[in-house]
């Protein structure tokens, strides 16, 4: 229960604050896929969870629409300011691997979504 309550409060921070740079439904598909690998790209854990590498396969469909990717980059940038989280670099570079996926979508600590 307390983790429903946590992901509902942080997609509302998130959703909100995504709101005037981010396509809210994208963000908040991303949101709700992206927090399944949240305790590995933070290197809380050492594997992502079976849940969190299908949850990126999920990311990688919402990726396909031309300019899709730099959407889902912007939204977990903003995730990532709004719930002041640092990804772990290495676990970023290992999660592809991880997961057996290959992402179509940067992630990274201050990244440029737009490239």
């Amino acid at each position: 229960m307390a983790r429903l309550v946590l992901y509902l409060t942080l997609s509302i921070i998130f959703i909100g604050s995504a709101m005037a740079v981010s396509d809210p439904q994208v963000c908040a598909a991303v949101s709700h896929n992206f927090m399944e690998c949240l305790k590995f790209v933070r290197g809380l854990s050492s594997k992502p969870s079976g849940r969190c590498c299908n949850k990126l396969h999920n990311l990688n469909k919402l990726a396909k629409p031309k300019g899709a990717p730099g959407k889902i980059c912007q939204c977990i940038e903003d995730m990532s300011r709004q719930m002041n989280v640092i990804y772990s670099a290495s676990h970023i570079n290992d999660l592809p691997e991880e997961c057996g996926v290959h992402l179509s979508f940067p992630i990274a600590n201050n990244i440029d979504c737009a490239m």
